[in-house]
């Protein structure tokens, strides 16, 4: 039997049922994409305009790279992208340990921001279980 000798109610009510599957899966695809895929691609994003110095070392003296830290470690899940967040954080040492700051600089804003950083740091190895 072919579509054009079925009457028309019983033709719409198959494409009724026919879009709302479509419907249906099509949301679940949409809602998996923006629960578990866009979320680590938007970190990335994000991770990429983390600030540097002219020596090509993370300035950890700055508020944004905490809050870029933060928001970003709060997207990943710790599984996909290991080897970007494993330069990520092998400079984010390099950088901790170039620029320490003495016992008397310790109230400034840049040392808050730095022992800020460092505590993110410390997150970034927790949760993607790096090693340093």
């Amino acid at each position: 039997m072919s579509w054009q000798m079925l009457p028309n109610e019983i033709t719409i009510y198959i494409l009724k049922i026919r879009n709302n599957i479509r419907y249906t899966a099509s949301k679940k695809i949409q809602n998996a994409w923006r629960k578990y895929i866009l979320p680590e691609d938007i970190a990335l994003e994000l991770a990429l305009e983390i600030e540097t110095d002219r020596y090509d070392k993370i300035m950890v003296s700055i508020p944004s790279t905490h809050l870029i830290l933060k928001n970003c470690l709060n997207m990943v899940s710790g599984k996909n992208y290991l080897s970007f967040w494993k330069t990520v954080s092998d400079l984010l040492q390099e950088s901790l340990t170039t620029y320490q700051y003495s016992d008397n600089e310790w109230l400034t804003p840049e040392a808050v921001n730095y022992r800020k950083i460092k505590i993110e740091y410390k997150k970034l190895l927790k949760k993607f279980n790096f090693e340093h």
